[in-house]
């Protein structure tokens, strides 16, 4: 989705979605014990609420399972722990 730069500021986690890139390995805390990683499958802006918000599909999963779990995350909640390589 391509914005306009003055459109482009007001976007929930436009800063993330400048730094955050699919392949990222990434961190965030929810309320509980612990903290969650993942990794970031694809990120996209969507309309919440009448504003746009920055979004990532980030793959999940524990040391017991095989399957990843997709998960939506905002990007604002989102710590970059390492960054793919090109």
């Amino acid at each position: 989705m391509k914005k306009d730069d003055d459109e482009y500021q007001y976007i929930l986690g436009a800063e993330g979605l400048n730094m955050i890139k699919p392949g990222d390995l990434v961190q965030w805390t929810e309320l509980g014990p612990g903290q969650k990683t993942g990794l970031v499958r694809k990120t996209y802006i969507r309309q919440v609420g009448g504003r746009d918000v920055a979004y990532a599909e980030v793959l999940t999963g524990d040391a017991t399972s095989r399957t990843a779990i997709v998960e939506e995350k905002l990007i604002a909640s989102l710590r970059i722990i390492s960054n793919r390589k090109e």
